[in-house]
This record gives structure tokens, C-alpha cells and sequence, in this order.
């Protein structure tokens, strides 16, 4: 059993259950105008991808978006148009309106037709993208909608609660720890949208197949690592501490205006190390994980920096954000930085070089109160009256393409005459790597 992905694997469970629950929770209806603008220098991306992000760039500095957008805690709504410079003609109007679990999207390009997005099979039809194309689907969906993460644990909430509620200084038995691990061991890898969470996140670095094998011993491994007494509980004002033994797995102080916790696993025979952290002020969240181990010497390190992050939008101030991911595990370093400026209306957020500091891509526009509307379009919305694009094989593609042609070839002539020849070699570089032209193509000759 490879230690690494045995301790990951609790590690991500613990984290994921540390975290709570996003229950949608009905609300007034609120609803913003936006525009957004893009200014991207490719020759900022690494000389690798240049040539590639040359045509990208073309296209995303001549596109102009705007949009209203609107929800009521349960379901949202969100009207946009697409513009090349302009170019009126080149106006294309989208609307995608949903719940957590689904989205809708119709489109002029489409006509009549509505497509469905089941989010539950998102990361499923991503990681079946990744094996049939060699697509990296995955990443972008683990990013498209926070519903692919929560729903990932709803399975795992009820037991974890039972186990370990109540208030005030208690103990659990060990029993109980083990009964939870087995719970998690029997069910984990019958669960798709935790099953497909884990590959998607874990496949990449080749570990998958490991933490699967080791959700499969979770349960001697609780029984190895618990304490005889149990795990205990201890709560002293704002501060509480989960001991095994003499150990200290968790402890987190809390009070109005900050938070921080700090989780480390049971040590294993071989001296790993397996760490997590949280810090959470007025102006600052830093958030971190640690890896080490002393044998084979694999080691992952990441660690999130953000300062005057905003609760909600729109907000006034200045915000930045850093993510740097690296160690033994990780193909190459990745170091991410972003930072945001706005008055409450007009905005200004940019991803800099994390060297240099030199802008990459700038994201400008405004963001304004709107009138709410009287319904959200999800309310009406019917799974029989769409087409279920998670769930396509050729022959219901070719028959999808046959419905639509007419609209997409009518709408999208404009764009194709504005779209630099630059961009046109960008997207066909993409789609003729991992395939998806001879899908295409093969679909429309059937």
C-alpha cells in the first residue's frame, strides 16, 4: 500500500469534511450588469506555449462581453452577448440559467434547441475525455462550479456528523473512528461524483489508482493509527483540539473576526510528515498543505496567499492572490499570481508573471446594480425539453448537428469573416491534438 496515497487520501477526506456544507438557501432576487474586455500578451506565457497563445490572444483582445447576471440562492440566471471589436453583426447572445446540479444554455447558434450540463457527471465526462483524447478536461471543470466538490462529500457528511457531534469537550471511541472508516471504505469508490473528484485531481500525477486501493484499507488503517481511547475533543473558549493519544490531529480557534486551524495526520512507521494549515483575518487568508516523506523522498507543497479578498461582489479595494504548487510529485512548479483593484463599479483584475511581475492577461469592465427580474428562467426549466451534451455518443451528435446546423452556420458566418487567421490556426492546433475534428467530422458525414 503506498503510504503517500494512503495519507492523502485521509487528508483530502479530513479537509473536506472540516469544510461546511453549501446548502442553497432561498433569497430576494439580485442581479448585476457587467462588461468584460481582455488584453493578453502571449509573449508574457512561457516560449513553449507562445506560438499556440499567439492566436488565443488575437481573439480574446478583440472580444468585448457583457451581461446581466442574476440569482435567489437556489437557482440563477445569466443573459450575455459575445462581440468582436465593433462589429454588430458578430453580436451573439447565450443565456444559461440553473441549480448547482444543472445548467441550461440556449443560444442563437442553436435555434431552438437547449442544451442540459448535468453537473453531477461533469468531472465523469471529463475524465472519460481524458482517457479516449488525452484532453485535460478536468482541470477547468474542477474550476467551472464549486457543486462538483461539495457534491463529492454529501455522501460522507451524514456518517462524519453522527461520529463526531456534539459540543463542549467529548471523546470518541475508537470504535466509532474505525466504524466511520469502514463506512467510507465500503461506499467511496461506489460514489461517482467522489470517485471521478479523485481521479480528476489525482490521475494527472499518476496516484489515483493508489489512493483507491488504499480507501480500500481505510479502515485497518484507522484501526493501526487510532489511539486505544479514542480521539479526544477538548474545547477551551475559542480554541478546540482533537488529540490521539499524545498526539495533536487538529486544532482550530475561531472568533468574530478571524480563524485558524491547523491539521496534521498520525505519523506513520516511516517518519512522514503530512501537514495542513489555515489563517483567516479581516485582510488576509493563507492556506497551506505539506507532504514530506523519508522514504522514497517524494514531497508536494502548496501553498495559497490571498490579502484583501473580497466576501462578495461587487467590492471596493485591492485584492491579490498567489498559488505556488510544487515538489517531486508535480511534472514542474506551478506559481499563479493575480490581483484585483475596483471602486465598486469599474474593476481591474490582472494575472502578473510570478518572476517578473509583468502583466499576462487583464481583465477590465464594470459591474453595476440591474433590475431584478420577476422569475429566473430555471423555474420552468424541463430535463425532457433538452438535449443532455454530457451524455452524447455519435449517433446522438450527428443527430444534434443536423438540428442545429442551419442556426450555427447562419450566426456564426459574422464571427468567422472577424476572427484573425491567427486564431483560426489556434483552434484547429487544439481540436486536431486530441481528435475532436475527426469526431466532428465523422458525425456530420453519418
Amino acid at each position: 500500500m503506498n503510504s503517500l496515497s494512503r495519507r492523502l487520501l485521509a487528508l483530502l477526506l479530513a479537509l473536506l469534511t472540516l469544510a461546511p456544507t453549501a446548502l442553497a438557501e432561498e433569497q430576494a432576487v439580485q442581479a448585476y450588469s457587467y462588461t468584460l474586455n481582455f488584453d493578453m500578451d502571449a509573449s508574457a506565457y512561457p516560449e513553449a506555449d507562445q506560438e499556440l497563445l499567439e492566436g488565443i490572444a488575437d481573439l480574446l483582445n478583440m472580444l468585448h462581453i457583457s451581461g446581466v447576471y442574476a440569482d435567489d440562492g437556489v437557482g440563477f440566471e445569466h443573459q450575455l452577448s459575445l462581440q468582436l471589436s465593433d462589429n454588430e453583426r458578430t453580436l451573439t447572445d447565450f443565456s444559461v440559467y440553473g441549480v448547482p446540479e444543472r445548467w441550461w444554455i440556449e443560444s442563437s447558434l442553436l435555434g431552438d434547441e437547449t442544451l442540459l450540463i448535468n453537473n453531477l457527471a461533469l468531472l465523469e465526462f471529463a475524465m472519460k475525455a481524458h482517457a479516449h483524447l488525452g484532453m485535460p478536461l478536468q482541470y477547468p471543470m474542477l474550476l467551472i462550479n464549486p457543486f462538483v466538490h461539495t457534491s463529492a462529500f454529501e455522501w460522507i457528511l451524514p456518517a462524519w456528523t453522527k461520529t463526531f457531534q456534539g459540543e463542549g469537550s467529548r471523546a470518541i471511541k475508537k470504535d466509532e473512528v474505525i466504524e466511520l472508516a469502514q463506512f467510507i471504505a465500503d461506499n467511496g469508490e461506489n460514489d461517482r461524483t467522489f470517485y471521478y473528484w479523485v481521479s480528476a485531481l489525482t490521475r494527472e500525477i499518476g496516484i489515483d489508482t493508489d489512493i483507491f486501493d488504499c480507501l480500500y484499507f481505510l479502515g485497518d488503517w484507522a484501526d493501526y493509527v487510532i489511539d486505544d481511547s479514542g480521539i479526544q475533543i477538548a474545547v477551551d473558549s475559542a480554541t478546540e483540539t482533537w488529540l490521539n493519544g499524545e498526539d495533536v490531529l487538529f486544532t482550530r480557534t475561531a472568533d468574530e473576526s478571524s480563524e485558524a486551524w491547523q491539521l496534521s495526520l498520525p505519523p506513520a512507521d516511516y517518519g512522514h510528515v503530512l501537514t495542513a494549515s489555515y489563517e483567516k483575518s479581516a485582510q488576509e487568508l493563507v492556506f497551506t498543505i505539506d507532504v514530506m516523506l523519508e522514504e522514497p523522498g517524494d514531497t508536494l507543497s502548496l501553498r495559497l496567499t490571498g490579502n484583501g479578498l473580497p466576501e462578495a461582489f461587487p467590492f471596493s479595494g485591492t485584492a491579490t492572490l498567489s498559488i505556488d504548487l510544487s515538489g517531486s510529485l508535480m511534472p514542474a512548479p506551478l506559481s499563479l499570481r493575480f490581483k484585483a483593484i475596483s471602486d465598486g463599479s469599474y474593476y481591474i483584475v490582472t494575472q502578473t508573471d510570478a518572476a517578473t511581475d509583468a502583466p499576462m492577461l487583464t481583465l477590465t469592465g464594470h459591474i453595476r446594480k440591474a433590475p431584478e427580474p420577476d422569475a429566473l428562467a430555471y423555474t420552468s426549466a424541463t430535463i425532457e425539453d433538452s438535449f443532455n451534451i454530457l451524455s452524447i455518443n455519435d449517433a446522438s451528435l450527428a443527430e444534434l448537428l443536423s438540428r442545429i446546423a442551419r442556426p450555427m452556420i447562419t450566426g456564426a458566418w459574422p464571427l468567422m469573416v472577424q476572427i484573425p487567421a491567427s486564431s483560426f490556426a489556434s483552434l484547429f492546433d487544439i481540436l486536431d491534438e486530441y481528435g475532436v475534428l475527426d469526431i466532428v467530422i465523422s458525425s456530420l458525414q453519418s
